[in-house]
């Protein structure tokens, strides 16, 4: 099959959405399917996460500590929902952070079974 033949897309770093932006508000959700990671971007190693809300808009969310540890795991296409906690006193010494209700359908994921929900509370 020739180059001609092929459907191929652009896929461009640059090309961003809009920010989930919710640590104002305890309680807000973003709920949609993982589109795309994208990891170790830049001097400072972030990583970013592109959600495809049900209505079809698409939000990246920054991976803090919670969320990379949750979305890291779930391989895309897998349908999740997040919930913000607010901030939250650690246990012991340390600075305030911010909390996260994290889960996932099972029946979406494509891979291996995990458990129904996932809540990292450190």
């Amino acid at each position: 099959m020739s180059d001609e033949d092929k459907k191929w897309t652009d896929f461009s770093d640059d090309e961003q959405y809009p920010a989930w932006n919710k640590e104002d508000k305890v309680g807000e959700v973003l709920e949609g399917i993982l589109a795309s990671k994208r990891l170790g971007v830049g001097t400072d190693n972030l990583n970013f996460y592109t959600i495809e809300e049900m209505g079809g808009e698409k939000v990246s969310i920054l991976g803090r500590k919670i969320v990379n540890d949750f979305l890291g795991s779930m391989p895309v296409g897998t349908e999740i929902k997040i919930e913000y906690l607010g901030k939250k006193e650690p246990k012991g010494q340390g600075r305030p952070y911010h909390g996260y209700k994290c889960q996932y359908n099972k029946e979406t994921m494509p891979g291996p079974d995990l458990a129904k929900d996932i809540v990292i509370d450190v």
